[in-house]
């Protein structure tokens, strides 16, 4: 059994990656590239065939669709950054109406990273903290999502500690690099 599914963003250099690998896996079917340029109804008739809404777009578009799919059940797998609280807390009042996963890197080492940058926040709590990224010049936002949820990852790791600062830097095709640097009394650990 297939899953049928829809990228909304395909025609970003995310979604067109995630179309790419959905075409090449036997588990998916991929229903609807969903880009600017599609219509209202255009978007409903892919809605009405799909069991999940891929979302690598803008935070806008994301809300009005993530609305949208979750009337009719669909699932979410947003890869979106950049929400407001607002439209965080939107997307929490959706997530009781459908399955919603949200992350800002979807990569499983990012994942790990971000647990590593808690933990060792938390257990060196004299430690600076400072992050830096490099993504290609084409990058929207800066910081990224990513270096946003690395701070965060430190913050939690100490709470009412200082916010670690983001030097963010675009150039070349840099798919993303990510570093976290704690410096204390005569050392310093780079993640």
């Amino acid at each position: 059994m297939t899953i049928p599914l829809a990228v909304l963003g395909a025609d970003g250099r995310m979604g067109r990656e995630i179309c790419a690998l959905a075409r090449r896996d036997s588990r998916l079917s991929l229903a609807g590239e969903i880009r600017r340029e599609t219509s209202s109804v255009e978007f409903a008739r892919i809605l009405k065939g799909i069991r999940c809404l891929v979302d690598f777009s803008r935070p806008d578009a994301s809300i009005r669709a993530a609305s949208r799919a979750a009337s009719r059940n669909v699932r979410l797998v947003i890869g979106t950054t950049g929400f407001s609280p607002s439209q965080t807390a939107s997307l929490k009042r959706l997530s009781r109406r459908t399955a919603v996963l949200i992350s800002a890197n979807m990569s499983p080492g990012m994942n790990v990273l971000f647990d590593l940058a808690e933990r060792a926040a938390r257990a060196l709590p004299g430690f600076d903290a400072a992050i830096s990224e490099t993504h290609h010049r084409r990058k929207k936002d800066a910081p990224s999502g990513t270096a946003l949820s690395l701070a965060e990852s430190v913050r939690r790791g100490r709470p009412g500690g200082a916010p670690a600062p983001i030097v963010s830097l675009r150039a070349g095709d840099v798919p993303g690099d990510h570093e976290l640097l704690l410096a204390g009394p005569g050392e310093r650990i780079v993640l």
